[in-house]
């Protein structure tokens, strides 16, 4: 039997045991806090190891505790090797273009050609040891069919082709939200309030009804961190908490003075631009709404 765990996993979800300090939770709080350690320790149970066994009639898999097993009759494998998975394969249990995968840590494993034409790949730290007990099992693997073999390599063009079209992708969603986090924000003054656009995903309508005081000030207090926002180097879009004023929202380019504080009775946004003068004449604009409400 072979018994592949992963330390890492293993590692890292116990980091949150660590960062909660059972004498400082407040009783009401102690289930909410204790869930994602139920949730951690459930997902050990199930997932923690990956044990592989061959015995004379079937390959078995059985992770954790043994409620997700698979076994697979020795009868319906084709053909099998040892091979090295690509990194984005991932680990648990998956479908990908080489099939089925099943594992747990690191990207060595042996994949098994079934019957029916499918894949399922085992993850495991000995690969060989494994390969060793499947051909003592049934033999040598029979060499694939030129059928077969033209198969393989479309399957592997295919997934080279799909993860080059993934990248590509991804990387055109991550310009696209740096493009637009880092443009100026739109704002409109009328009648009804102030409504500020920016970074595409963030936003704030403010009622003239609800704004309490207006300022344009030098400096801002330190941004003590993000709730829900866009920060790439000095632009800042969306829900900050900054010290002294506490959760508001920032539509900022930080180093330009000055900045425009506009404060409800709950909250705050601060606004302003790379051209000083555009700020100002904002808060001009807002200033004369306001007076005339």
């Amino acid at each position: 039997m072979i018994i592949v765990t992963s330390l890492l996993v293993l590692l890292v979800m116990t980091i949150p045991l660590m960062t909660i300090p059972p004498m400082t939770i407040p009783p009401m709080t102690m289930p909410i806090r204790l869930l994602p350690v139920a949730v951690i320790f459930l997902a050990l149970l199930l997932f923690g190891t990956l044990a592989v066994a061959v015995d004379e009639r079937q390959l078995s898999l059985r992770f954790g505790i043994g409620l997700i097993r698979r076994n697979i009759p020795l009868a319906d494998i084709r053909s099998f090797k040892a091979v090295r998975n690509p990194w984005y394969y991932g680990w648990g249990i998956r479908i990908n273009q080489a099939g089925r995968l099943y594992n747990v840590s690191g990207l060595s494993a042996v994949d098994l050609l079934l019957n029916d034409g499918k894949h399922v790949r085992v993850g495991t730290d000995e690969p060989e040891a494994l390969v060793g007990a499947l051909r003592r099992a049934i033999g040598e693997p029979r060499p694939l069919t030129p059928e077969e073999q033209r198969a393989a390599v479309t399957a592997g063009r295919r997934s080279a082709a799909l993860v080059a079209f993934a990248s590509v992708a991804i990387a055109m969603m991550v310009l696209g939200v740096l493009y637009a986090g880092m443009q100026p924000p739109s704002v409109n003054i009328s009648a009804s309030g102030l409504a500020i656009r920016g970074g595409a995903f963030y936003a704030v309508d403010m009622p003239m009804t609800d704004i309490v005081e207006l300022s344009l000030q030098d400096t801002i207090p330190g941004v003590t961190r993000k709730i829900n926002g866009f920060n790439a180097g000095n632009t800042l879009r969306g829900h900050f908490q900054l010290q002294v004023l506490g959760d508001g929202q920032l539509f900022i380019n930080r180093g330009v003075a000055p900045y425009l504080v506009v404060k409800t009775r709950d909250s705050f946004v601060i606004v302003n631009f790379k051209d000083p003068q555009r700020t100002r004449d904002l808060y001009a604009s807002l200033k004369q709404r306001l007076q005339a409400r």
